[in-house]
């Protein structure tokens, strides 16, 4: 199996990860030998609800569509 597209969405309230998502495709493309197109990378927060609001934690949701 190769993977086809990449969608990541990190759950944080700190730091904000906007000005990073550039890099952080970069970066994911060069060690999954990916197209940077084929990423993509956002982030949201919990509106300071539970750890995550807390600044306790950071979360990722991960999308990945496989091919054979």
């Amino acid at each position: 199996y190769h993977i086809s597209n990449l969608d990541l969405t990190f759950i944080c309230e700190t730091p904000r990860l906007s000005e990073y998502s550039e890099l952080m495709k970069k970066n994911i493309s060069r060690i999954c030998n990916l197209q940077i197109d084929t990423i993509g990378v956002k982030a949201t927060t919990t509106e300071k609800l539970g750890f995550l609001g807390r600044s306790e934690g950071i979360a990722c949701m991960a999308s990945v569509l496989l091919y054979k």
